[in-house]
Formats: C-alpha cells, structure tokens, sequence
C-alpha cells in the first residue's frame, strides 16, 4: 500500500491535480476581465483631461495675471 500525501498548510495533497487547480485559481485572480479593463482605460483618459484642464487654467491663469503688467503701458514707466 503506498504511503499518503500528507496535506499542506492550505489543505491540498501534494498531487498534480490539485497543483495544476491551485495554479488555475491564481492565475484567475490576476487574469482582468474586460470591464476591468475597461474602467482602466477610462480612469486613464479621465485623468488625463483632469491634468489637461489644470494646464489650461494654470497658463491663462499666468498670462491675466504675470502677462498683463509687464505689457502695460503704465509699468513700462517705471
């Protein structure tokens, strides 16, 4: 009669089965479905207008308010 496997501390024999199983349930929790995916993709282009917007703002923002003296008749008096 041949020995048995003892089990391991997740409870699995040491068997190609159940290894080949572990491997496969691993494998699934980092494989991405497509809505994964997809929220992804749309965080990414989300962040990018963000940051788009925010360059926008912070060089009009430079010329109303640095721009402007500099080309105003009143400092060129100065």
């Amino acid at each position: 009669m041949p020995p048995k496997a003892r089990p391991t501390g997740l409870g699995l024999h040491h068997d190609k089965g159940s290894l080949r199983q572990l491997f496969l349930v691993i494998a699934s929790v980092w494989t991405p479905e497509n809505h994964d995916v997809v929220l992804a993709v749309l965080a990414l282009v989300d962040t990018t207008l963000i940051a788009s917007l925010l360059l926008i703002l912070l060089f009009s923002g430079y010329r109303n308010f640095v721009a402007r003296p500099l080309t105003c008749p009143l400092a060129r008096e100065r």
